[in-house]
């Protein structure tokens, strides 16, 4: 909870791949309460109001997960609602096509989004949810001290580098609003 709100008002992309990672947490704990205070809450060093908040907070999850029929896989729709925010600016600096900073870093990216969506099957998601899902498999391998390639680690960085930049304007645009 308190990562999550700092990262929501600093870095929307780590948001949402820490919010990924939340939502897994929580389905490996089967969704159980008890199970995350053993597990999870318990290592937090905190004081007991804040650690009442952080237990109602995955409470909340818990319950929207299973109002969303999302305990197996999925994501949540508040961050789905994210993801379809990113992607819309994402969209209309394609479309004004003037910011040739983002544009590069864009086309840089965008073999290695083609050959994600080819290898993996996921051709009904946008090029934005694709450098997520991405960043996000490859920091499950590194958890697991899984080895990549020097190709698949050059591809993430290309989807790290565009959503670094995609964030950046998600904030300014925040601000302006």
């Amino acid at each position: 909870m308190i990562i999550a709100n700092q990262l929501e008002k600093t870095n929307i992309a780590e948001y949402i791949l820490y919010m990924f990672q939340v939502e897994d947490l929580i389905r490996a704990n089967d969704l159980s309460m008890l199970k995350l205070k053993q597990n999870i809450i318990s290592k937090f060093k905190q004081p007991k109001n804040i650690i009442e908040k952080i237990e109602h907070w995955y409470e909340g999850l818990i319950d929207l997960m299973k109002i969303e029929k999302i305990e197996k896989r999925g994501h949540l729709n508040f961050v789905k609602l994210k993801l379809t925010d990113l992607n819309t600016i994402h969209l209309l600096i394609i479309k004004e096509n003037k910011d040739t900073q983002y544009l590069q870093t864009y086309n840089i990216a965008l073999g290695n989004i083609e050959l994600f969506k080819h290898k993996t099957g996921k051709e009904n998601l946008n090029n934005i949810e694709i450098c997520f899902n991405a960043l996000y498999g490859f920091l499950l391998l590194k958890l697991k001290n899984k080895s990549v390639s020097k190709l698949t680690e050059e591809s993430m960085k290309s989807f790290s580098n565009l959503l670094n930049q995609l964030a950046q304007k998600y904030h300014k645009n925040k601000i302006r609003k």
